[in-house]
């Protein structure tokens, strides 16, 4: 549990622990469930990190013009690059913030949108008061600031962005384990899937 815990980053609970615990403990001969699992967590102190109250950074209160949603929440593509989606959040350093992005009036600017056109990129917004339509880049920022961002701080820019790449390259897309995906990583499933 303790080495699962560590490649976890610390951020399963026993839901996620389980199954990995399982196989390994399977072979030494012992068979334990979820509960068990649990218990063993407790009482070694090994909790997952826990999220922070929701702040809100978006102000979709504006009169700039609104595109239509395109998507409804349906983010599966049949092919790579034909469905993007953003969000923003910040990541806060000695240096200043990093910037990344929904429905806020800076994703309606002009200057936004123009640019969107010169990619060739459609614009799709969420439904007003609707987070189930951006739930796939919510979901991300939730455990990358669950599992990363709010255990410590970053003294530069440079560090948080290696961090983060490191997080996402290493951790997030090769080796946690999405729920919606049955439980394996993104580069089972990829794999799985090929």
């Amino acid at each position: 549990i303790r080495e699962h815990d560590s490649l976890s980053l610390g951020s399963y609970g026993r839901p996620r622990m389980t199954p990995r615990v399982f196989g390994s403990l399977k072979e030494a001969g012992l068979a334990v469930g979820e509960r068990r699992v649990g218990r063993l967590m407790k009482i070694n102190g090994i909790r997952p990190v826990r999220t922070r109250k929701h702040k809100v950074t978006t102000n979709s209160n504006h009169s700039l013009g609104i595109a239509p949603n395109l998507l409804y929440g349906d983010f599966a593509a049949d092919m790579a690059n034909r469905k993007w989606a953003g969000d923003i959040s910040y990541v806060w350093t000695s240096e200043g913030g990093i910037f990344h992005s929904d429905r806020g009036s800076q994703y309606c600017a002009y200057d936004y949108q123009k640019r969107l056109q010169r990619y060739g990129l459609r614009p799709s917004m969420s439904g007003k008061r609707n987070c189930y339509d951006n739930a796939a880049v919510e979901t991300f920022f939730k455990s990358l600031k669950a599992e990363l961002l709010w255990r410590q701080t970053w003294p530069t820019r440079r560090q948080a962005e290696a961090a983060i790449f490191q997080y996402i390259n290493g951790f997030y897309n090769a080796r946690r384990r999405h729920s919606y995906l049955g439980g394996i990583s993104l580069l089972a499933f990829e794999a799985k899937v090929a």
